[in-house]
């Protein structure tokens, strides 16, 4: 049951982007071929590539906002650097996803994730982490 609704949020979540709305077309790897990612790794622009890396990170935006995700494969807790909130960003980085909490934690609605606080965040083992900084939009005063 908490597989199912962890699908069934992400599915939501990724038609909600504002990239697949609107009649644009674009299907998730057009979106990502098209994107300029940034790529990490425990440290900012700094990917290990190595055949026994563990990790990696990246960084993309779109028209909404900024996200950050964040895999670690290691069988230990390891400190990634994130990014500087975005300064067209009216509340930072927030978590939307940790995988390595308990359910319903796992995954909160964007518009209530909580924040994120510091320049590092601990990822558990063998977790997957998306933290997603909003854009203001011309609306917001």
């Amino acid at each position: 049951a908490d597989i199912h609704r962890f699908v069934k949020k992400l599915v939501h979540f990724r038609l909600s982007l504002d990239i697949f709305r609107g009649g644009h077309g674009l299907s998730l790897t057009q979106f990502l071929r098209q994107a300029q990612l940034q790529w990490h790794g425990v440290e900012l622009r700094n990917p290990d590539w190595s055949y026994n890396s563990h990790t990696l990170a990246f960084t993309v935006q779109d028209r909404t906002g900024f996200f950050h995700l964040i895999l670690n494969a290691y069988w230990e807790p390891l400190e990634f650097e994130i990014p500087s909130p975005p300064e067209h960003s009216p509340n930072g980085w927030r978590r939307v996803i940790d995988t390595s909490l308990d359910a319903p934690d796992d995954f909160c609605q964007r518009t209530e994730a909580p924040p994120v606080e510091g320049w590092v965040y601990q990822v558990q083992p063998r977790s997957v982490v998306l933290l997603v900084a909003d854009r203001l939009s011309e609306a917001q005063p």
